[in-house]
């Protein structure tokens, strides 16, 4: 048995190896490296690239000779299929040409690939003519920067108070000037900025240092409401006098007069800004300075500004005033705070075309504006007996002396009353209240949505009395002006309305005398060419345009009510036709009518508001009962003549005219007149002014 076991094993080995193979050998591949087209490539200058596009049989590596030059892949397998390589340059900022090698190697392979560069621009470079920095006076100067960029190039500064011009330019061999604005140093120290230039890659920076202004006030805390400033506008010690202003002026000047303020127009009558009456032309109600307005705040930024008219009466009123005179009295007061500490007011005089009244008198602006003067402003005014506040015309040059505190400003604004019934020609007067009450701007803007209903009086003195004109309803509106916050106020205007034509005027006025309506209107549809007789106490003729060619006669007869006359033309009298035991005094509203004939009063109130008088008032009082005149607006082409019938005659015993504004055509001087504000006002000879006076409120 194990004789055939060990057969049966040899045969298997035997098997066994006829049956295995020697291994089998790949040869090697053959390393080669093959370059589309040409073995070199040009580039821009400027930073561009190019490509090779070779094929690499064996595993390859591909290495620029210089730093400028990148390639990429930088390395790859071997394959028979072509790869792109990306060849970017740095760019040439040299005025020629240049060579760089991209050396390829595959196994024992190796190709070398010529990359020229072309010429690109030079590097950008900054010339800063003279030192790194500039100092600049503290106020408010200018400096300048001079450089050559050969790039395009930018400058920023890194504070707000430094200002330049121009912002950036384009690359030159040219030198390039900057003009540097400091706004004024408010502070006691030196302060500095950077001006940072950059052009291609390259950045420069100058130093901008800005001195101590001289002319910085220093705030005195005398213990009250606000600080002082130590010294005056524009004056480097407490005794100096410094500069002088127009009021709201930012700027001093050669001469100060009405040609040269800012505000005036043609004549001091017309305002263009601070207005508080629209007969000057506009109307803003504006009766505190704007910060752009305040000098202080312009020169010194900060919580700097104008005093204003509440501040000064402070300073009066709870400090010390010791006049500091030299031997001849000239000089100034120190004034000392609640706390002891004091500051020095110098008196220096006024300017207009020179210098006056200084060393005796101080004038010194305040912030506000007065109301019932809207040419002027709030001013301080001392002398060596006192101080006290007044008021000026705007164009004078005038101290002023800063204080630092916080402008209150208005927050809301709301009205006394939200809504009305009215009939017309009934009045209702509004009160706005501005939130907080000791906002420093007060004033409020009027408006009517519909002013054919109801119109408002929009004069900062007399705004937001309402009055009902038509039936209708109508929003107004009382708008802040600093803050623009908005109250409303509805009114509702009815009335029965009759309407009159020539032909049925008789039967129309019977009903409308007889009706029992509060202040019916009637209103005439054509002219009328003969008289007409109001007989009730109240109502609203509205001419409609129209003229009534006779005489028309008005006979209300209760104190407090009126007879509205408007939109046309009276081409005869106006006639109270009163006697002397009818005791008539009731009121006769005239607008926007023009009267040709005669008005006598015969002891009642007329009130013109607008339209135009051509023809002469006779004022008569009978046994004691004097009538009145008053004139809002319109316009008189009419003189005030003695006794004439083309001019305002004045022969009553006690009535008077009460002038609140109008225009008025001036006559010579003649016996027995007075002038008023610009106007001849005409008496009767033998009679005393004060007994029977013109009475000039305004205008």
């Amino acid at each position: 048995m194990k004789r055939y076991l060990s057969v049966i094993a040899v045969v298997a080995a035997l098997f066994m190896a006829g049956c295995s193979k020697a291994p089998e050998t790949t040869p090697e591949k053959t390393a080669e490296i093959k370059i589309d087209g040409t073995p070199s490539i040009t580039i821009s200058g400027e930073n561009q690239s190019g490509e090779i596009t070779m094929t690499a049989t064996v595993d390859w590596t591909a290495k620029p000779n210089v730093a400028w030059l990148k390639v990429v892949p930088e390395s790859g397998k071997g394959s028979d299929k072509p790869v792109t390589i990306k060849v970017t340059c740095e760019s040439n900022t040299d005025p020629q040409p240049r060579e760089a090698k991209v050396t390829i190697t595959a196994g024992g392979a190796t190709k070398v690939i010529t990359v020229t560069q072309e010429a690109g621009e030079p590097a950008a470079d900054i010339i800063i003519d003279g030192t790194p920095s500039i100092t600049i006076s503290g106020e408010n100067q200018d400096g300048e920067i001079t450089m050559t960029a050969t790039a395009d190039w930018t400058a920023t500064p890194n504070v707000a108070w430094v200002h330049i011009v121009p912002e950036s330019g384009k690359g030159s061999d040219q030198p390039v000037t900057i003009k540097v604005t400091c706004d004024p140093n408010t502070d006691s120290q030196p302060r500095e900025a950077k001006i940072t230039i950059t052009a291609g890659g390259v950045t420069k920076e100058i130093s901008i240092i800005q001195e101590a202004n001289p002319k910085q006030p220093q705030a005195v805390d005398l213990g009250l409401s606000v600080k002082w400033a130590d010294r005056n506008v524009g004056a480097t010690s407490a005794e100096e006098y410094g500069d002088y202003y127009s009021w709201g002026e930012t700027q001093t000047k050669d001469n100060y007069d009405y040609q040269t303020c800012k505000w005036f127009g043609v004549s001091t009558a017309i305002i263009k800004k601070y207005s508080t009456k629209a007969k000057c032309g506009m109307l803003d109600n504006n009766i505190h300075l704007d910060e752009e307005d305040d000098v202080a705040h312009t020169l010194y930024g900060d919580k700097w500004r104008l005093a204003t008219e509440d501040e000064w009466k402070e300073l009066i009123e709870n400090c010390k005033w010791e006049w500091k005179g030299d031997e001849t009295n000239k000089g100034g007061y120190e004034v000392t705070g609640p706390n002891g500490k004091s500051i020095y007011l110098p008196a220096a005089g006024m300017y207009q075309s020179n210098l006056s009244a200084e060393g005796y008198n101080g004038f010194y602006w305040a912030a506000n504006v007065p109301v019932k003067s809207p040419n002027g402003g709030v001013q301080m005014q001392m002398n060596p007996a006192n101080a006290k506040m007044t008021n000026l015309i705007r164009f004078f040059g005038c101290s002023v002396r800063p204080v630092l505190g916080d402008i209150v400003r208005v927050k809301g604004i709301s009205l006394d009353k939200t809504r009305a019934d009215l009939h017309l020609g009934e009045t209702v007067q509004l009160t706005a209240s501005l939130t907080p009450e000791n906002a420093f701007e007060k004033g409020v803007l009027w408006s009517s949505s519909n002013p054919d209903v109801a119109t408002v009086t929009t004069d900062f003195t007399d705004g937001g009395l309402v009055r009902a004109i038509s039936p209708g309803e109508a929003t107004i509106t009382a708008t802040s002006v600093d803050g623009n916050f908005k109250a409303t106020f509805s009114v509702k205007a009815s009335a029965v309305v009759f309407e009159a034509t020539a032909s049925n005027i008789s039967s129309v006025l019977e009903m409308f005398n007889a009706n029992d309506a509060q202040m019916p209107l009637l209103i005439l549809k054509e002219d009328i060419p003969e008289s007409i007789t109001i007989t009730r106490k109240d109502g609203v003729i509205d001419f409609g345009g129209h003229t009534v060619s006779k005489e028309m006669f008005i006979q209300n007869n209760t104190e407090g009510k009126s007879v509205i006359l408007r939109n046309g033309k009276l081409a005869s009298s106006l006639d109270g036709k009163a006697d002397w035991y009818d005791f008539y005094k009731g009121t006769v509203i005239l607008e926007n009518l023009t009267v040709t004939g005669t008005i006598f009063t015969d002891g009642h109130m007329y009130e013109f508001l607008s339209g135009k008088f051509q023809g002469s008032i006779e004022n008569y009082v009978i046994d004691g009962y004097p009538g009145k005149v008053i004139i809002r607006g319109g316009y008189f082409d009419k003189g005030f003549e003695l006794n004439g019938e083309d001019g305002f005659r004045h022969n009553c015993e006690k009535g008077y005219y009460v002038l609140y504004g109008g225009m008025y055509k001036v006559i010579p001087s003649k016996d027995n007149m007075s002038r008023a504000n610009g106007y001849y006002i005409q008496n009767t000879p033998g009679e005393e002014r004060e007994n029977y006076p013109f009475q000039v409120v305004e205008g």
